[in-house]
């Protein structure tokens, strides 16, 4: 089950709804208590980070036995604001996640903008370049994390280390800015949740079951 955060300051939960619907994915909300005993993956998607980070710091440790049973993280904007040791802020900084070993520099805008996806499992098959919707998510350091597309200052607009994956950009679209998720943004979002990786699967337990 994907588990879409809703909480305090998660105002852009519905548009990864939208497109968890158009991928055809169930998914149920996840509030400021973190009840998430039915949940595989956990979205921390867009929204204000700074009302975000009392309830997602305060469950911290529902977050990481999580983890460690095995869950995924995947956080879009503020959810990657959120992640690393530590959340920087327009007005400072706080406590974070420390889930992934990433800065993020505090960047800001909306607009349609153009990454360089680089050779990845999560990446495969998709064109180098794509465009898609940007609103104020951070420009990342990927340290010792997987970098997985880059913005054109060369700072990362993907990442992944472990079962965690960071969104700076929004692969699920805007409603509120008239913009759709493009085929390349639901494909990174299919495969960041993993569902990309059991349709592949699947496909090689029946190739190898033709073959025999």
């Amino acid at each position: 089950m994907i588990g879409v955060f809703s909480g305090t300051g998660a105002i852009l939960h519905s548009d990864v709804e939208r497109a968890l619907t158009a991928l055809g994915v169930k998914y149920r909300r996840v509030y400021d208590d973190f009840d998430m005993d039915d949940v595989d993956v956990l979205i921390v998607p867009g929204g204000y980070t700074v009302d975000m980070w009392e309830p997602v710091y305060k469950n911290r440790e529902r977050i990481y036995d999580f983890l460690d049973a095995g869950g995924r993280y995947v956080g879009i904007c503020a959810g990657a604001y959120l992640a690393p040791e530590k959340v920087v802020l327009r007005s400072g900084r706080l406590p974070g996640l420390g889930i992934i070993d990433v800065e993020n520099i505090r960047k800001s805008g909306s607009e349609i903008v153009e990454i360089t996806l680089l050779p990845h499992p999560l990446t495969r098959d998709l064109p180098s370049r794509i465009r898609i919707w940007y609103q104020n998510g951070p420009h990342i350091d990927p340290r010792e994390a997987e970098n997985l597309a880059v913005f054109s200052d060369g700072y990362s607009a993907i990442v992944k280390e472990g079962n965690v994956v960071l969104f700076a950009v929004h692969p699920e679209g805007s409603k509120a800015a008239g913009v759709d998720a493009s085929p390349y943004g639901l494909q990174l979002l299919m495969r960041a949740i993993g569902i990309g990786e059991m349709k592949d699967e699947t496909a090689a337990m029946g190739s190898a079951t033709a073959s025999r």
